[in-house]
């Protein structure tokens, strides 16, 4: 049923819960397009038993054309949008090496701009410390399927 309503919905203050992934972390932080007087929180996913792997969230994929004039430079471009999105997006990085301080900085500046709703450890045991890995939410196009790895 989830499917039908836009996770919008809910930072418009339309829904009380929302079941969703850390694409809607840019809404929840963006208060000049949706603004509103109540708090919002969150909690990792409710999963079946010790063994799932349930953490999904929205990953970004910068490609270079197999005919791109310049692939060295079009690659460094790639690599460096890679590791510096999540500063400007507030999405989770897409680096196997961020550290726990790093997660805990980035969560901060996210806690911040919330409006303090949530603290950076609430969103590091939510969406990091919880033993439940991450996926991608959904492959887009053809080709990120022949490289997505569960981390």
């Amino acid at each position: 049923m989830n499917q039908k309503i836009a996770a919008e919905s809910f930072v418009s203050g339309s829904y009380g819960m929302c079941f969703t992934g850390t694409w809607l972390l840019a809404d929840l932080t963006d208060t000049a397009k949706y603004p509103r007087d109540w708090k919002w929180g969150i909690t990792q996913v409710p999963v079946p038993d010790a063994n799932s792997k349930n953490n999904v969230g929205a990953l970004s994929y910068t490609v270079v054309s197999k005919n791109a004039k310049n692939k060295e430079a079009a690659f460094k471009l790639a690599t460096y949008i890679g590791e510096n999105q999540y500063k400007v997006a507030n999405e989770l990085p897409a680096l196997q090496t961020f550290s726990k301080d790093n997660y805990l900085k980035l969560f901060s500046d996210i806690a911040s701009k919330s409006g303090n709703s949530v603290t950076s450890k609430e969103l590091y045991d939510a969406l990091i410390n919880n033993g439940l890995g991450f996926r991608a939410e959904k492959i887009t196009g053809s080709i990120p399927a022949q490289y997505i790895e569960e981390i």
